[in-house]
């Protein structure tokens, strides 16, 4: 069994399934299971909680009984395997349906079959499901409602608003001048393989990526 993927499993499960706010749910996750990738958890995590009224609309069109069929474990499964299929890229479309099918094997039992059958027709389908093709609400995962006052308040402008709330923000650091200074700090972290850049807003600020 993934290592990375039990443990993102778990932290959404205690998302969906017993409502726990999702940023202690990932940290008790990655504490439980040491030697996991702790930044591809977390990714996996959030992008799953981000996209899931899309990755949701996508599994109820699948299954034949629609979404209400799904049994909650499982569909935490699908949903997982749905969004590496759709956004990871470092993930080919065959691992992440073998994967999902072992992870269901261990925590939905009786539902690898399903979740094999879900996934790959979603591989052979998937030009059906161009964002292209559907309402800005599925396209970015907002609610219908809140999707329709901010057109109602911005018009046009309301696309870039939802992608952008859907950008993950820059992670940015100020170094301790008492400890170091911004020119040692940068060669630091890029031994470690950060890219470095400063902001041009301040002197201290740093834009860390990687």
């Amino acid at each position: 069994m993934d290592k990375d993927w039990i443990t993102a499993f778990e932290a959404l499960r205690s998302v969906y399934i017993d409502e726990a706010f999702s940023n202690i749910a990932v940290t008790e996750a990655i504490s439980r299971h040491k030697g996991c990738r702790d930044s591809f958890v977390r990714m996996l995590v959030k992008g799953v909680i981000r996209d899931t009224i899309r990755l949701d609309s996508i599994a109820g069109e699948l299954a034949s009984g629609g979404l209400k069929s799904i049994n909650k474990r499982t569909l935490i499964v699908l949903r997982m395997g749905l969004f590496a299929i759709r956004s990871l890229d470092s993930v080919p479309d065959y691992a992440a349906v073998n994967t999902a099918v072992d992870l269901a094997r261990a925590v939905a039992k009786g539902t690898d079959r399903f979740v094999n059958a879900v996934l790959r027709s979603y591989i052979r389908r998937k030009d059906e499901f161009s964002d292209e093709t559907c309402s800005l609400s599925l396209k970015y995962s907002f609610p219908e409602d809140l999707t329709r006052l901010l057109t109602g308040q911005y018009g046009e402008m309301t696309e870039d608003i939802l992608k952008g709330l859907n950008t993950p923000p820059h992670v940015v650091i100020r170094p301790n001048t008492l400890q170091t200074d911004p020119e040692i700090l940068i060669r630091s972290l890029e031994s470690e393989g950060f890219s470095v850049s400063r902001t041009g807003k301040s002197e201290r600020a740093l834009v860390v990526q990687g």
